[in-house]
């Protein structure tokens, strides 16, 4: 199984991601400031961001999921990776595992064409860390993953915390330079089976 991170990897969400940050700083009084928040954060969570402001993580997390979910827009695909998840979804089963919440993902790939891609769609909602999920898909041989790709220094420990390889993606979130111990970095969806196959999870 190959899991994926969405935020940033699969969905092109940071204007969205932004304004609900901007938002739950509002209502909860404080102020986001940075504008670029996501960029050198560590973890990548908003939990963090809310640490960063003072602010409750637990509440302003559900207020950033509150407020994405409210949007009547979803958010673009990111070019060239719907090719790619088709040709993934053919040599194994794929997973989503996001803090975003599950009923936005199920609308983004209802929308996108993708949800006959996935076998696992885990959202934020399930209350576990992608640690957590990936060590629990592990569990099981049926679900069992075999590599995580991801666009941030938090996926790339967490992956490595469940004894699984990371892909590390360019387009995404943070930067080249934060993607440190990743075991492969693609610059494009294109290249991303070509990877997997060589890190031996094909």
């Amino acid at each position: 199984m190959y899991c994926f991170d969405f935020d940033g990897v699969i969905a092109d969400s940071r204007a969205v991601c932004l304004a609900a940050c901007e938002h739950a700083c509002q209502v909860r009084g404080g102020a986001l400031g940075d504008a670029d928040p996501f960029a050198t954060l560590d973890p990548l969570t908003f939990e963090a961001i809310a640490t960063q402001r003072g602010l409750d993580p637990a509440v302003f997390a559900r207020d950033v999921s509150d407020y994405v979910a409210s949007q009547p827009q979803v958010s673009t695909l990111i070019p060239g990776m719907g090719d790619a998840l088709h040709a993934l979804a053919e040599t194994a089963p794929l997973a989503i595992i996001s803090a975003t919440h599950g009923k936005v993902l199920r609308r983004f790939l209802d929308a996108h064409d993708l949800a006959a891609c996935f076998d696992h769609v885990i959202g934020g909602d399930a209350g576990l860390s992608k640690a957590e999920v990936l060590k629990r898909l592990a569990d099981h041989a049926e679900t069992r993953p075999t590599v995580m790709v991801g666009d941030a220094i938090s996926d790339i420990r967490a992956a490595h915390a469940a004894d699984l390889p990371c892909i590390a993606v360019t387009w995404g979130w943070q930067p080249r330079h934060m993607l440190t111990g990743a075991d492969r970095i693609v610059s494009a969806p294109a290249d991303l089976l070509s990877t997997i196959s060589e890190l031996g999870a094909a």
